[in-house]
């Protein structure tokens, strides 16, 4: 409950970025650094993995 109150009233100035990979594929998000919000998520295929 706190941390939903935190992110509506946060600006979301400060943000970080971090990828997960799958066996093809990856998915990166975009998190806000105050309140953990995810501000954008992308996802797609990494050509140097393929081979």
């Amino acid at each position: 409950m706190l941390r939903a109150v935190r992110q509506m009233f946060c600006s979301h100035k400060e943000s970080f970025a971090y990828r997960k990979y799958g066996e093809f594929y990856f998915v990166e998000f975009s998190n806000c650094a105050k309140c953990g919000k995810t501000l954008k998520r992308l996802q797609g295929f990494d050509e140097d993995m393929r081979g």
